[in-house]
């Protein structure tokens, strides 16, 4: 597997916390506690998306952008799912939960 280190000098776009060597932005996401879910008016609303009240104990970081498939190749040495017509910079899809 490729190393990517996290790098608080390099140069990151727009209020990017943490960026890498493949140019992929983070952010600090803090502990605390959030309501997840779909409240019961939202149009197009599946029956599973009942609201409740999450604590994440920890902060962590996020990529601040989807994941491409250029980054998902890069940091996983698999190709991701392809769209037709789609250049290496589309979203990344169809990988298994165990590969994320």
């Amino acid at each position: 597997r490729l190393s990517v280190a996290l790098s608080a000098d390099a140069q990151c776009e727009g209020d990017a916390d943490f960026c890498n060597s493949l140019g992929m932005t983070f952010m600090y996401i803090p502990h605390g506690t959030f309501t997840m879910g779909s409240p019961v008016t939202e149009i197009g609303r599946f029956s599973k998306e009942n609201q409740h009240q999450v604590t994440l104990t920890k902060g962590f970081y996020m990529q601040t952008t989807e994941v491409t498939q250029e980054q998902w190749e890069a940091v996983t040495g698999k190709h991701a799912y392809n769209f037709i017509g789609c250049e290496d910079n589309c979203p990344a899809a169809n990988m298994s939960w165990d590969d994320v």
